[in-house]
């Protein structure tokens, strides 16, 4: 049974995958901000 009160952690060799936190805003909006990520993300 999957408990869905928890955000999992998927991790590789290489990325991280986690639930985002409110001290990760400034990286997300540098990430946001870039015009080559920009043209991937959904709108």
């Amino acid at each position: 049974m999957i408990n869905s009160n928890t955000f999992p952690i998927l991790a590789t060799k290489r990325l991280s995958l986690r639930q985002l936190k409110t001290t990760d805003g400034q990286a997300v909006f540098k990430i946001r901000s870039n015009e080559i990520v920009y043209k991937y993300i959904a709108k």
